[in-house]
Order: structure tokens, then sequence, then C-alpha cells
């Protein structure tokens, strides 16, 4: 096995360089954007004067002087002080590579390295593209040296790291020896985006790790700059967590990374959603008891999968793991590849070189290996690939996701009272995963046909769309949609379909909340609920909103708001009852000024028993029931 050179800088070299300007710590990239990126190194003793020049063609280069900051002994723990260097580069080319140099005092600061050996590229906004994926490798070990080699034989645009860079206590002389030396090949070409570990927290609470990175910290929280962050690669939006001290505090109402997560992901309209942190939820071997894995389970999951986040990279354990997909705390046993998961994947990936530990074989895992390994993962638009590999080359496991809209097997329910009876120019809400970029709400009626990036059709029919997100649709179906339709969604990243059956009318009667829980849509005549303390007196009129009545004349088209005149009648005939007796109809049609909520005036039957009585509406055969309170 071929394996690099790794320099280990012992304790006594950083007192032994003293020349002005020297170099320390080699170039690596930091903080890859489109439009910029960030050079860093490191300098022994004395600062110099910095400089990175860069240039696309190799023949026109542009300047940009570095600053420095000095790193004291009462800082470091090292027995000199060294210089850390930034160099900010802006005003770069999207999906161009351009060539780098570093000057110190005037001078090539690595004369003996090729200009092709000095590159970055920067991403595009929709360009497919592979990143690396490698956790818990800081030790030294020959494991570690194997996979940084099988690495660099397998570059991607980036590396993510699930933490624990540098063991045993992630200090600088650690980080210097087990992590810059070790994957500098790769850190001169591609930028490393880390989250921390609880290894990388030992040396002063992540002193080391925080001063050693320049990471995004657009949006976050001033307390949380450094710690956790969100970037954007082509049609990845990626999320990376601490979940040491800033994942504490935020369980103890001290700290905002929770909030900010929320936040985040809610507001990205990415395709792809990753998130990456050390503490892995679903521990299997040597971490099973981990007060903080479990805390993870409790708090964090439950964001992560109510915004479909589609895979979420772990470390802390050092095995390979793979999950089933999880959604709504429940895993789903679902063929992957085969089908889209539509669900969380958990991947746990902590073998990056430390010791390897043995490998869970839970219920819920669909392959797991104990062994080190890192991980390849290609993005080709909606389409999603993953390959674990091992420190030899070997493939552990691979598999497919595509982010094409799924909907849930039988969750096309009405808006009232979510039943599975439709009916023409109902209100539906449809269920399933990556329905919507995010979400989006219709301003006003007319409802549109495309909201948000998202359409929908109903026997070729255009649906009106009154809101759409991620998992959850709100719509109206057409008035002339065939018994037999099948609702298709098409967003940016591909199409759903689901069929549905179509009676000519189902009556659902809405439900609003109240302090007292759900209550029936009927009002009285003054627009007030009826409840048990305002209860609907025998003789009374009363109106019971609904959808769901079928065709109305005269005719209206789906999405637009009904006349007052002449007004939407339901053409379906309608039974009312009361504690089992008819009750007086005047009117059973569509609400004036609004789309696909109906309504029935109905005069409450007289000497019926005291209390709740229940109330049916039947149309077309189909009957929804509630109670009516009455005195």
């Amino acid at each position: 096995m071929i394996r690099l050179f790794r320099i280990a800088w012992p304790l006594w070299l950083w007192s032994t360089l003293a020349w002005s300007g020297t170099l320390g710590r080699k170039p690596y990239l930091q903080d890859v954007h489109s439009d910029r990126a960030v050079i860093a190194w490191t300098t022994v003793d004395a600062a110099g004067d910095g400089e990175v020049r860069f240039s696309a063609d190799g023949a026109r280069w542009t300047r940009v002087a570095s600053t420095s900051t000095l790193m004291t002994p009462d800082q470091t723990g090292l027995s000199a002080p060294f210089y850390q260097h930034r160099a900010n580069l802006t005003g770069l080319a999207a999906g161009t590579s351009y060539f780098y140099r570093v000057f110190l005092d005037g001078q090539d600061a690595l004369p003996s390295v090729p200009q092709t050996d000095m590159t970055l590229r920067t991403p595009t906004a929709a360009e497919s593209f592979r990143f690396l994926v490698v956790g818990d490798s800081g030790d030294g070990a020959a494991e570690q040296n194997d996979v940084a080699y099988r690495m660099f034989q397998d570059p991607g645009a980036l590396l993510l790291h699930v933490g624990d860079l540098a063991y045993d206590s992630g200090t600088f002389l650690e980080l210097e020896s087990y992590y810059f030396s070790t994957d500098w090949p790769l850190m001169r070409h591609i930028p490393f985006f880390p989250a921390p570990g609880n290894h990388d927290y030992y040396f002063r609470y992540g002193a080391a790790y925080r001063s050693s990175h320049v990471v995004p910290i657009q949006g976050v929280p001033r307390d949380g700059q450094g710690r956790y962050y969100s970037f954007d690669w082509s049609n990845v939006h990626f999320v990376s967590l601490d979940t040491n001290e800033p994942f504490q505090q935020a369980l103890e109402g001290k700290g905002a990374m929770l909030e900010w997560l929320d936040a985040d992901l809610a507001a990205t309209r990415q395709p792809w959603r990753i998130v990456y942190f050390h503490h892995i939820p679903f521990p299997t071997s040597a971490h099973r008891d981990d007060a903080t894995c479990a805390q993870v389970l409790q708090y964090l999951t439950p964001i992560l999968e109510r915004h479909q986040v589609h895979i979420v990279f772990g470390g802390h354990e050092h095995v390979y793991q793979r999950t089933k997909p999880r959604r709504n705390g429940q895993f789903l046993d679902v063929p992957v590849p085969a089908t889209p998961p539509n669900g969380t994947i958990y991947i746990t990936t902590g073998g990056g070189g430390s010791r390897a530990y043995p490998a869970g074989n839970d219920s819920f895992i669909t392959a797991s290996a104990g062994v080190s390994h890192y991980l390849r993962v290609v993005v080709e638009g909606v389409v999603l690939t993953v390959t674990a590999f091992d420190r030899s080359g070997i493939v552990l496991d691979r598999f497919q996701m595509s982010v094409a809209p799924v909907i849930d097997s039988g969750a096309i329910t009405d808006s009232a009272s979510g039943g599975r009876s439709l009916a023409p120019g109902g209100l539906i809400t449809v269920y399933g995963a990556n329905l919507a970029p995010g979400d989006a709400t219709a301003a006003a009626l007319p409802w549109p046909s495309t909201l948000g990036g998202v359409s929908a059709t109903a026997s070729g029919q255009p649906v009106p769309l009154l809101f759409v997100s991620r998992g959850q649709i709100n719509a109206q179906l057409p008035f002339d949609v065939s018994p037999t339709a099948t609702l298709e969604v098409s967003t940016p990243s591909g199409k759903g379909a689901e069929p549905m059956r179509v009676a000519d009318a189902a009556p659902a009667i809405f439900r609003v909340p109240t302090q007292q829980g759900l209550a029936p849509a009927i009002v009285h005549l003054d627009g007030t609920l009826v409840t048990s303390s305002a209860p609907a007196a025998a003789g009374e009129w009363v109106s019971v909103y609904l959808t769901g009545l079928g065709a109305v004349a005269p005719p209206i088209t789906a999405g637009r708001a009904a006349p007052a005149l002449p007004l939407a009648r339901a053409t379906a005939a309608v039974r009312v009852t009361v504690g089992g007796a008819a009750a007086e109809v005047s009117f059973s049609g569509l609400t004036p000024g609004l789309s696909g909520l109906y309504q029935i005036n109905l005069k409450v039957p007289a000497a019926l028993p005291a209390g709740p009585q229940p109330l049916q509406i039947t149309a077309a055969g189909l009957t929804d029931t509630v109670r009516l309170e009455l005195p």
C-alpha cells in the first residue's frame, strides 16, 4: 500500500524555526463559494508579509494580502508563538478553476510544488458534483493514512468531516500532526467543511478547532459562529451542527442552535438537504448508552424529519452504518434504492482511521461494517448516490436516492375531516415528501395552478393550489375531474403521482380548534360558533361549513370565488338530520366570495332531547356526522 507522506510536527520544531515569515502549516482551502474563497496557512515565530496570487489562466494574476493573527503559547499550549494567516479571495467566477500561490516576504512559500498542484474550483448553481465524507480520523494510525490516500485518489469538490479531527484532545499540536499534515494533499485542492466532535472540544472548548478553520457565518447567531453553520453547493443545502456545547446550551434554553436550525431548514429552497454532526442518534456499538446521543434522538431528529432532511451524516461510533428511512419518528420498510425512500436516512461514518468498533445489527440497520472507511457521494440533479469504501478501496455499501416528489399511498384526503372520500370541486390535502422546494401560499383568488415552483393536475386538468410545502399540499379538485383520476404533482425535481377515487359528492364538515378541542364548523346567524356554552336552539337557523358537495349550478371554474348572484347551488340532493329528525334546508352550495367552501343553511328541528345530538349530512350516498350542541 502506497501511503501519503505525513509530516508530524514535533513540539520542539515550533521553537527552532525562527526566520521571518517561515511557513509552518501549508496553505489550505476554506469556505469556498461560487464567488469567493479563503486561503489559510501559518508562519512560525514571525508573521512576515503574506500574499496570495491567483489566476484563472496562469498568465494574469491577482494579488491579495493576507491578515495574520498572533497565537501565543498561553492560547495554544505550544512553547513558541505562531501566526495564523488568512487571505480572502473575492470576485471569483462561478464554475471556474483557479491557480493560486502563497508568497511570504515576496518569495514563493512553496517553490518546489508545481503550479498544477495548487488549485481551487468554485461551484455553480446547478452542476453535478461529488463530495467526500469522513469522520473520527485523527490518531496517526496506519488506517488513517490508508483512508487519506484513498480519498486523495478519489477527490471530490469538497469534504465533510463529522468530527474528532485529532485525538485525543484536539490540541494545536495534534491537529497539526494528525489532520493538516495528513490531509494536506487534499486540502490544497478542495475545501474541508468540518463539524466538531467531542475530542475536538477537550482542549479549551474547541479552541484549536475554531481558530484553525474558516466556516460560513452568514445568518448564524454571534455565539454560534465558528461552531455551526450552513451553506449551499450546487443544488444541495448543507448544515453542520455542533452537538457539544451549543447543543447542550440550546437544551438548557441558553443557546439558539436548534431555533436557528429550524429556521434555516425552513428557509432553504434547495432540493437536497443534508445535515451532519458528530453525536449520532442511533448508536449500536460502543456508545449505546451515550447521553448526548439520546438527547440528539429526542430533540434533534424531530426537527430534521419535519423538514424532510434527506441524509444525516454522523460519527462518534467508529463504524459504517446506514439506517432504514425514518419519518415522523418511525422507520419505514421501503425498498432502497428501488424507490425514493420518502424519509431521512441516518449514516454513521466514524471510520476515518481510528480504532474501529464492532458493527451493530439492530433491526433498523440496512448496512453496517466495523472497518475504517470513507464515503463518496455523487449528486446528479435529482439523483444522489452514496458509496462507502473501506481502506483498501473495496465497496462496503452503495445506494441511491431521489428528490422527485412522492405522494404517500392513500394520503389524498378532504381538507375538512381528513377522510378519503373526495368529490369534484372539493378541497383536498395531499401528504408526501419532496412535494415542493419550500412553503408557499396563494396570495389571493383565483388560486394559481402553479405555486412556489409546483403544479398539479387531476385527469389532466390543472389543480388550483392554495398552499404547498415539502410534506403537504392544499388544493381544490377541478369540477370536471373523472371518477378514477390520477393526481400528478410536478416540481423542479421531477413528478409524482397517486390514483384517487372521486364520488359525485362526499360531504365533509370542517372542524375548528377551540379551547375544548375541535368543534364542528356550525355557526349562529351572527357568525359565532355553536358550542356547549352557546348551543343552538330549536327552530333556530344555523349554517354548516363543509366541502365535497360536488357540482354546482350555474357551473364555475375551480379556484375562483363563488358568486353571490346568482348563488352557486349544489346539484346533488342533500339530506340533513339532527337527532334522527329531518332538518329543513334553505340553501346548499358554495359560500359566496370563497373557493371550494360549501355551506348548508338549516333549521334546527323542534322537540329534540336536550344535550348534543348527531347532525348528519348525506349526499350521493355518503354521510358525515358531527355533534350539534343543544341546550
